[in-house]
Formats: structure tokens, C-alpha cells, sequence
């Protein structure tokens, strides 16, 4: 069993961070469930403020990945993915947003080649 410390330095955001950690850099899974397993209030530090969540994770983001992929993620912002989460539960969406995923990936591979041939 693969044993993952819990951050307590990151008063906020350390959950997540957790979860990023094992998900991501240690192939765990996970499974869905349909069972309320906590309780959160929407006026709670993670919501009221926000400036010290956007420094906690950049801190995090900062110790978990190399700088080059910073790079890809510096515009997000927490209010943008706030909008990505609410958008996420309409029907449509993720298909939506997975073929315009694909259409940048096929934009960015015939350009790449269109620049090669060009040198």
C-alpha cells in the first residue's frame, strides 16, 4: 500500500494537493461514490480567501512541477477554474470540450509540420 504524506504545511489547500500527488505522480485511482462522506460550508476559508489560496498554490504548484509545465498553467486563475467546475456539470460539456482538445492537438501537429517543411 502506497503510503502519501499529507502536506499540513498548506492550510487550505492541502487536500488537493494530496489528491494531485496520488492521482497524478503515483497512478492511484480512485472510485466514485454516491455517499456524502463530509460537509463543507460555502463561507469557509476556501472560498473568503482567495489571495491566500492563489499563494498557497503557487507554492504547491511550484514544488510539484517542473517549470516548463508552470508555463502552460500560469493564466489560470481561481475564479477561471471555479467557472471550469460549474461549467463541467452541464451536459455536453466535457464532450465539448474534449473535441476542442483534440481539434488544438491536430492544429498544433500540422502547423509543427508545416514549420519543419518550411526550414
Amino acid at each position: 500500500m502506497l503510503r502519501l504524506p499529507y502536506d499540513e504545511k498548506y492550510r487550505i489547500i492541502s487536500d488537493s494537493k494530496f489528491f494531485i500527488e496520488a492521482l497524478v505522480f503515483n497512478n492511484c485511482t480512485y472510485e466514485a461514490i454516491d455517499i456524502k462522506v463530509t460537509r463543507f460550508y460555502p463561507g469557509g476559508i476556501s472560498n473568503t480567501e482567495t489571495e491566500r489560496v492563489r499563494e498557497e498554490w503557487t507554492k504547491a504548484k511550484k514544488e510539484m512541477f517542473p517549470p516548463r509545465l508552470l508555463l502552460d498553467y500560469e493564466g489560470i486563475t481561481v475564479e477561471g477554474n471555479r467557472l471550469l467546475r460549474r461549467l463541467s456539470k452541464y451536459r455536453g460539456f466535457r464532450r465539448y470540450m474534449i473535441k476542442l482538445c483534440n481539434l488544438s492537438i491536430d492544429l498544433y501537429g500540422l502547423f509543427s509540420q508545416k514549420l519543419i517543411g518550411n526550414k
